[in-house]
């Protein structure tokens, strides 16, 4: 039991270790955390967890939810993670290890919430991710299909432009906008009229 409890929290640590891959300075400032949390001994580390805790409170619960390394205090969590692993592994290499102790409510919870804080920034930044590739699809799509809407009216565009060839470029697009109701924006329209201008410009 305390064989895989170990490996689990030296597990845990190589995978808070990367999660700030791309930022040598944050992983030196928890290394340094992790190197100062190694030179206590349990008992004090216990008190160090125990006074964080009672420091962020209702922060634990009410910020929680939406933890991601995109928050400010996100660093704060990890160095409270990392000093609950410490903690733990300290105890399991003492002379005086009580399953009952280790089991016990209070340090289960602490270790789960160990646990849970790495969670909660991988879960947030993973569906960042996904929604951002989300968001970059969509816009491909949109993209694609104002450019082929600008094709379907280029005529009408065309043809209105050429009837109104003194408006300005904003009042034109504007019109046709309100008068064809063509299904583009203004800036789009736009970018069709300035198209016909050129072609007009071209052919004289």
């Amino acid at each position: 039991m305390f064989n895989d409890l170990k490996k689990e929290i030296l597990d845990h640590l190589v995978k808070i270790k990367g999660l700030f891959i791309d930022s040598n300075e944050i992983n030196t400032e928890l290394a340094d955390v992790y190197f100062k949390y190694i030179s206590l001994d349990f008992l004090s580390l216990f008190k160090l967890v125990e006074r964080d805790i009672e420091k962020y409170k209702n922060d634990l619960m009410n910020k929680f939810e939406s933890l991601s390394k995109e928050r400010t205090d996100a660093i704060d969590y990890v160095k409270l993670s990392i000093a609950i692993d410490v903690m733990i592994m300290k105890y399991l290499e003492s002379d005086q290890v009580d399953v009952s102790f280790l089991t016990s409510q209070l340090i289960a919870n602490h270790y789960a919430l160990s646990k849970n804080i790495i969670y909660k920034i991988q879960s947030v930044d993973v569906m960042m991710e996904i929604q951002s590739k989300k968001n970059s699809q969509a816009g491909k799509q949109k993209g694609k299909r104002n450019e082929e809407l600008k094709v379907e009216y280029y005529d009408d565009i065309k043809a209105y432009r050429e009837r109104n060839r003194f408006l300005s470029l904003t009042r034109c697009a504007g019109e046709i906008k309100d008068n064809l109701e063509i299904p583009l924006t203004e800036p789009n329209i736009i970018e069709v009229i300035k198209q016909v201008d050129n072609e007009i410009n071209n052919l004289r």
